[in-house]
């Protein structure tokens, strides 16, 4: 903007030069108030340019800001003036013509070099609309958010609420009007327009199928144009996808997106090369510690109370800094904002699911909006093939394990693979999701989250081989819980202006307990016969309890620069014991205040371009200052010769606060191969950090299909591990003994060096009635230990190499759609999930390591591929809807290994025994909402 001064001249020159000019006009600069200047140093040339769907004056903006011309008019012109088009390797002038086609406003440049933006006299000749109304064929009820498009034109509309639209400064002539919705079966009309008559038509849509509860997975959304470099952003189209793997988890659909995938049913994700603890996840801006999603079994959150998964990587906020590849952001809300049924039921063999949304209206006008979720194990989920076959296999004890544990070396086995016992198990969940929000003012609304979750296993295992004093049985049981509270109050403070204050509490918990004993002749259940013999028992226990208190304010200085500062403060307190661990205890007890200061400044360099730069400065606990300076860089090339291109490049040094630590799982008959347990670094003695680099193209030749190639670096020099030969001589020698020093957790702790690049390639190819989907991930990750495998690089047990899936989806009939999903691992894989056997039985006792095992590079599992297929049908009626999905996982039947006992080179016996996906494990799902 200029000065006022030198304003007033412009406007008295540019009065003279209108009304001295032929071309018939009005004055239309009567009042300053309304009049706009945009003053930039005038250089010809050629540009390109597009404007979607955008205001008219911000089109002149990004245009005086892309060629650096002066726009002088009267902003009371361009009110309700859409724009949607491009102008590509054009003059200014050729741009202004298009920009200004069929409106009555016209352009003169003055002799200063300044372009003059006017209104001619009389009506516009053979100019004409199209409005109407867009509603529900089933309920009759207007849709709002539809998209009705022109595409000879290039000129369209959305929907409102009350499901109407408007497309105006339409030529005489006869157009093909598109209508489509993600939730309903597309149409496309013939309309004809007459000369200066609107045209209006009522429009039904058919509701479309849809198996799977909504979900917005930002990262997948069409970046262009526009797109935020470094952040992943919501279009506010919702993006539905449908999946034929189990019970819906809405996590698990982040294994569509390149750089994510799940290792197998019972692991969790990898985000970037990672290791598969090190993501982090964080409902409505709060951490959740060790969530617990068992692939197909279980999910880690009820599917139908998440609105959004917002995925940040190497260039997330600096509000989010952390070491991790990845951010995931779960996210709810109140507002029914698809205006969907208030009631949701759903069920199938493994969960019941039930979800409502409702609101309180008040006397002085407010409304208090709410959102109810709850999900539990369904009373029939321990017939759900996928959970019985799954702890079936698992319910096979380790010899060699056992045998360690065992305190009768003469008998070297109670179990092998083919002489497994009686077992019996349960499996039992339940989550609970509630939010609030209440807007006071237009300007201020104030929101509250609440989420409890429980997910336990428990599992027995008992010998049909007797010892000679009674048969062996074996007990294994996990039990998660997290509770979080979060209230937050966001205002406008000014136009340019907006900030929040939030507290937030949470208590995350987690246990594993396994045991052994020989039970007598007369006992079924040697738990409750006390005269029973305890052989071992060993246990993991780990509890977080996070406070927080936070506050952040946003300022728009102008319309190319945007600055955010924050601050937050935060007590964490951590606990960790491991009980009877072979020979002793070890347990720790650590607080941990972190103060953090951030700041982060977004440039849009121009209309197709972005740099973002961040700074997160933190104080944990004492006077020493951490910094993490991040910048992303995201530019835009639409409407190319070649199609609509992306590119992202994001980098950056990110530092972790609270580190999650790995310990090896001796259980022989235990689900996962290592308990893991978070630890402030206060306990560590110094802060993990990483420096990451990624890159994200994006290329959408036409419409119906988008390549993306996402390249990613992660190094990490200094990230600590569990030091077992520490961790075991110190536990053997009874810290809990008067003279003993209790051991603090820096005194088991190693270094260890992670190095991972790799490579996502995905292709997507989508139309409303079929869909195809194409992703491919390579990960190259090497770590070395300190004081393991002779200093050397090695693969890690968690490291998958190459991985491939192909989704398809198929609109059978109206009501019907068919999908299908195949995982593919071509190539062996790394070694065997029993981190125990080099972790903890290679160690000697005398603080050296022994090669037990041999080295990991040798050891491989071979390759695994899985085909699930699914038939979704669904039907609206007028106050309700009901969906049925059928699915049958692993339809080739066949047994993929992917857990794996080692042939010992030292002890006996010498056998292996594997765990495998169980077979062809058919499913249900019913779904109702009214």
């Amino acid at each position: 903007m200029i000065s006022s001064g030198l304003r007033s001249i412009l406007q008295l020159g540019c009065l003279l030069v209108i009304f001295c000019s032929p071309i018939t006009a009005y004055p239309v600069f009567a009042n300053s108030a309304h009049f706009t200047v945009l003053s930039h140093k005038y250089d010809e040339q050629r540009f390109s340019i597009a404007y979607r769907l955008i205001p008219l004056d911000q089109a002149l903006g990004e245009l005086s800001e892309l060629t650096g011309i002066d726009i002088l008019y009267d902003s009371r012109l361009t009110i309700n003036i859409i724009l949607n088009g491009s102008s590509a390797n054009k003059t200014v002038e050729e741009i202004l013509d298009d920009m200004l086609r069929n409106t009555r406003l016209r352009f003169r440049r003055s002799p200063t070099g300044t372009y003059l933006i006017y209104q001619v006299r009389g009506p516009m000749a053979n100019l004409s609309s199209i409005s109407g109304i867009i509603r529900n064929s089933a309920t009759k009820d207007p849709i709002s958010g539809v998209n009705v498009y022109i595409e000879s034109v290039e000129r369209g509309s959305t929907t409102n609420a009350e499901g109407s639209f408007l497309i105006d400064r339409l030529t005489v002539g006869t157009y093909l009007v598109r209508v489509s919705h993600v939730a309903f079966e597309p149409r496309t009309i013939r309309v004809s327009v007459s000369a200066s008559i609107r045209q209006h038509i009522d429009v039904e849509l058919i509701p479309a199928a849809i198996n799977v509860e909504q979900v917005v997975i930002t990262d997948l959304v069409m970046p262009l144009p526009n797109m935020r470099a470094g952040q992943d952003f919501a279009e506010p189209d919702p993006l539905f996808l449908e999946t034929s793997s189990g019970s819906p988890d809405a996590l698990r659909i982040l294994s569509e997106i390149p750089g994510v995938r799940f290792q197998n049913p019972l692991s969790d994700m990898l985000l970037q090369g990672s290791h598969t603890a090190q993501h982090r996840i964080k409902l409505e801006g709060k951490t959740v510690f060790g969530p617990l999603s068992m692939g197909r079994i279980l999910s880690a959150f009820s599917p139908y109370a998440v609105r959004r998964l917002r995925l940040y990587k190497a260039g997330f906020p600096a509000s989010q800094g952390s070491s991790l590849s990845g951010v995931i952001a779960v996210e709810q809300s109140a507002l029914n904002l698809n205006n969907a049924d208030p009631y949701l039921l759903q069920t199938d063999l493994n969960a019941l699911n039930f979800r409502a949304y409702n609101y309180l209206d008040f006397k002085d006008g407010q409304q208090l909006n709410l959102m109810t979720a709850v999900r539990t194990h369904s009373p029939w989920s321990l017939q759900h093939p996928a959970v019985s076959k799954t702890l079936d296999s698992f319910n096979t004890a380790d010899p060699l394990l056992l045998n360690r544990l065992s305190p009768n070396p003469d008998r070297p086995h109670f179990f092998s693979s083919s002489n497994a016992g009686v077992s019996d198990y349960s499996l039992k969940f339940y989550d609970l999701h509630f939010s609030a929000l209440q807007r006071h003012t237009d300007l201020s609304s104030t929101t509250l989250t609440l989420y409890a979750g429980e997910s336990s296993i428990e599992s027995e295992l008992r010998s049909t081989q007797n010892t000679g004093a009674g048969m062996l049985s074996l007990s294994d049981g996990y039990n998660w819980q997290n509770q979080i509270f979060n209230l937050r109050h966001n205002r406008l403070i000014n136009l340019k202006g907006a900030g929040s204050v939030s507290a937030g509490l949470s208590r995350h918990q987690y246990g594993q307990n396994y045991s052994g004993g020989l039970l007598l002749p007369d006992s079924d259940d040697w738990f409750s016969n006390k005269s029973n013999i305890l052989l071992y028992k060993h246990g993991v226990h780990h509890l977080v309890i996070l406070g927080s208190l936070a506050a952040d304010y946003t300022h728009e200085w102008d319309s190319s620069y945007q600055l955010t500062l924050g601050i937050e403060a935060s007590l964490s307190k951590s606990e960790a014991s491991f009980s009877d661990f072979p020979g002793g205890e070890f347990d720790f007890d650590e607080k941990q205040y972190l103060l953090t200061f951030y700041s982060e400044s977004e440039w849009f360099l121009t209309s197709r371009s972005q740099l973002i730069a961040g700074m997160r400065i933190s104080m944990p606990g004492s006077y020493t200052f951490y910094a993490e300076p991040r910048i992303a860089y995201g530019i835009d090339f639409p409407d190319t010769d070649a199609g609509n291109i992306s590119v992202n490049i994001a980098a950056g040094l990110f530092r972790e606060f609270m580190k999650q630590l790995p310990v090896a799982n001796l259980s022989p008959n235990g689900l996962y191969a290592s308990n893991r347990f978070w630890i402030p670094v206060s306990g560590i003695g110094y802060v993990p950090y990483s420096w990451h680099l990624s890159g994200d193209i994006r290329w959408q030749p036409y419409e119906p299909l988008m390549l993306r190639v996402e390249p990613y670096m992660k190094w990490e020099p200094n990230s600590p591990v569990i030091a077992y030969p520490a961790l075991m001589q110190n536990t053997l020698d009874s810290p809990g003994k008067a003279g003993h020093s209790p051991l603090k957790p820096k005194d088991i702790i190693e270094l260890s060096e992670v190095v991972s690049t790799g490579i996502g390639i995905s292709a997507e190819w989508s139309r409303t009635t079929y869909s195809f989907g194409l992703v491919y991930n390579y990960l190259y990750l090497r770590q070395k230990f300190s004081d393991r495998y002779n200093n050397r690089f090695i693969e890690p047990y968690w490291s998958e190499p190459h991985q491939i899936t192909l989704s398809s989806r198929l609109r059978l009939f109206t009501n019907t759609t068919f999908t299908s999903r195949i995982e593919i691992m071509p190539s062996s894989r790394g070694w065997a999930w029993r981190q125990a056997y080099y972790d903890v039985l290679a160690f000697s006792g005398n603080n050296s390591y022994n090669e037990l095992f041999g080295s990991p590079l040798e050891d491989r599992i071979e390759p695994r591929y899985q085909l699930d297929i699914g038939l979704n049908w669904s039907r609206q009626f007028p106050s309700s809807s009901v969906s049925i999905t059928a699915e049958i996982i692993n339809l080739l039947g066949n047994s993929n290994e992917f857990d794996r006992g080692l042939r010992s080179l030292l002890l006996t016996p010498s056998e292996t025994y594997s765990r495998s996906i169980s077979h062809m494990q058919p499913g249900i799902s019913i779904q109702l909402t009214f």
